[in-house]
């Protein structure tokens, strides 16, 4: 047994070796690398423009919470102001209205107090003449 290959089958077995690497190469593997190349660069300039477009992105709505931001400091100013406004109209109200019912409340009482006394006169003359009357009717004669 030799271990020395023999250079003829060497070489006639790395012809066909060669030419089909280099027809694969041409043929199969250097349009995929090319293919694969390209879909790289589309996928790199794809991941450019989408940080491009966060970016963007980002500014805008920094750009928009600050104006909702300001939106929401004018919105609560005015409530504000509006609350401030409404609690004195609120007051105002209920300072006429308790003013009016302490005068109806005044009315009332004087009202009271002079049917007191009238009833308290009309009493006071039907208190004498019915306890002369009871008298009469006990003692059986005037008195």
């Amino acid at each position: 047994m030799e271990i020395v290959p023999d250079p003829v089958a060497a070489v006639v077995l790395t012809l066909p070796f060669a030419f089909t690497a280099t027809f694969l190469w041409l043929v199969l593997f250097r349009p995929m690398v090319a293919y694969l190349e390209e879909r790289r660069a589309v996928s790199a300039n794809a991941l450019a423009e989408a940080a491009h477009l966060n970016e963007g992105a980002a500014r805008r709505t920094a750009e928009i919470e600050q104006r909702l931001s300001g939106a929401r400091e004018t919105a609560g100013v005015a409530r504000r102001d509006a609350r401030a406004r409404a609690q004195k109209r609120e007051a105002a109200i209920l300072a006429e209205a308790r003013a009016e019912s302490d005068k109806k409340v005044a009315a009332a009482l004087a009202a009271l107090t002079t049917d007191r006394a009238v009833a308290s006169a009309v009493l006071k003359g039907q208190a004498g003449e019915l306890g002369r009357e009871m008298s009469r009717q006990i003692l059986g004669r005037e008195v």
